[in-house]
């Protein structure tokens, strides 16, 4: 199905505000569980009503267009969209109300049925994008279209006004909505001790072996158990890997030293992107990259080329032009037009060679 998130998408703190005019928009996706201990069959999705009689989500014998769920892969492909179609009512549409949809397996688990059986398979364990839609036709004034959104861990497809995927996974902890943004990377958490919840009020907390000190089935890692791993062995070159919620988290590792110019380094030992004293306006000399992955110019002339064919200018200015190539703010904020340079000022001259160098 066409799923256009830049243009139907509302945003949840509106929708939170808003009056309780129609049936089935006023919704928004609360828990998502992809995994648990190492299995892919229990999951679960939990949404929440955020104002009363809400609960009308199936197409109420062709009255009206139905509720759907929308999952996606990492790719947020179509060929691989799957959609959920809700094929019944709820008997309980009070604010708060939760509406529980899950997979045999989280069933078994929990001890309740959930108030939707949710096919295995459905729902991307790890990376993936799960969306609420609402299919017109719907009463007069009503929203249609995408509701809500939440995309997670590697999801790379266009995921509209929810933004960037939060990072972490459903996989043995489950997504929770703590905020209403409608910003992926602010509305949710994640939690050791999923807590499935239907609309009649059964809930059962899931218990989490994280926290034991053993890599269990489905952990990375267990507080200083890493099983072995290391940032090198995730493919950084350096760094610290450490454990949050028995999931890897890589945050002190470094691709830096890796011989290749990643995210925003200037430069990565031999690699300087193609760029070379001359490129950058000296007049010669070695370009060089330091340990921190930034471009080194005290190797490069002391003289540069002015464009327009003047005369040789002190090196500085080129210095200030590759460290301060957006303009330095001056006292409202703003780059002014015209930049000043004096020798040894360490916003823009970065060499330790003395003497007196001013322009503007």
């Amino acid at each position: 199905m066409p799923l256009s998130v830049r243009s139907a998408a509302l945003a949840l703190v509106l929708l939170a505000a808003a009056p309780a005019r129609a049936s089935n928009h006023l919704i928004a996706i609360d828990e998502v569980l992809g995994s648990w201990q190492g299995d892919d069959s229990v999951q679960f999705v939990q949404l929440r009503m955020l104002a009363a009689g809400q609960q009308l989500l199936s197409d109420g014998g062709g009255t009206r267009g139905p509720a759907v769920l929308v999952f996606d892969d990492a790719s947020g492909s179509p060929d691989t969209r799957r959609v959920f179609t809700f094929t019944h009512d709820l008997a309980i549409g009070l604010a708060g109300s939760r509406i529980l949809l899950a997979t045999p397996g989280l069933t078994s688990l929990a001890g309740f049925a959930p108030d939707f059986v949710l096919p295995p398979g459905m729902l991307a364990p790890r990376n993936g994008r799960v969306c609420y839609f609402v299919n017109p036709p719907q009463a007069a004034g009503q929203p249609t279209g995408v509701i809500d959104c939440v995309a997670y861990g590697k999801f790379t497809g266009e995921n509209g006004p929810f933004g960037p995927p939060t990072t972490i996974t459903p996989d043995d902890r489950a997504l929770r909505r703590v905020a209403l943004t409608g910003r992926n990377v602010d509305d949710w958490t994640g939690v050791l001790r999923p807590d499935p919840t239907s609309d009649a009020g059964n809930d059962q907390t899931l218990t989490t072996l994280c926290g034991d000190g053993a890599v269990s089935q489905g952990e990375q890692c267990d507080g200083d158990a890493l099983a072995g791993a290391t940032c090198a062995s995730l493919g950084f070159a350096s760094g610290m890997l450490q454990c949050a919620q028995c999931h890897f988290d890589a945050s002190r590792c470094s691709f830096c030293g890796n011989g290749v110019i990643n995210g925003r380094e200037e430069c990565d030992g031999a690699d300087l992107g193609g760029r070379t004293c001359a490129t950058l306006g000296f007049t010669g000399g070695t370009l060089g990259c330091t340990s921190a992955c930034r471009l080194s110019t005290r190797s490069c002339d002391p003289t540069f080329f002015v464009p327009g064919g003047g005369p040789l200018g002190p090196e500085c200015l080129a210095e200030w032009r590759v460290m301060n190539a957006a303009g330095r703010p001056g006292a409202d904020g703003k780059a002014p037009v015209r930049q000043r340079c004096r020798d040894g000022d360490p916003g823009c001259d970065a060499d330790r060679a003395a003497g007196t160098c001013t322009f503007s």
